[in-house]
């Protein structure tokens, strides 16, 4: 399980390194609703990324989630599911425990 504080007022991307053995073919999500978040897209890397130790990840190995909003004090989980070439298929849970910052 990932845990992640995300502000109310941010959209912002999220990216998960996944250490398979071989590419990231399809990718779905479902939340569980009980934090008012919106998730924008949740897709595959189609170029390289970057990690923030500049380690670098081919096309195929990343999935990226776009989320935006949320109600201050309240978490939700979002299950992804993703399948890969050789036929793997994994579920992780991403907890976001949802935040306003003052600024």
């Amino acid at each position: 399980m990932i845990y992640i504080t995300k502000d109310v007022n941010e959209t912002l991307d999220y990216v998960f390194i996944r250490n398979v053995d071989d590419n990231i073919v399809n990718v779905s999500y479902v939340t569980d609703g009980l934090g008012g978040l919106t998730i924008q897209s949740c897709t595959i890397n189609s170029n390289v990324v970057s990690d923030n130790d500049g380690n670098t990840y081919a096309a195929g190995r990343a999935i990226i989630l776009w989320a935006t909003g949320g109600n201050v004090g309240t978490k939700e989980k979002v299950t992804i599911t993703y399948t890969t070439a050789g036929g793997r298929i994994r579920d992780e849970s991403v907890i976001f425990t949802l935040v306003q910052d003052s600024y």
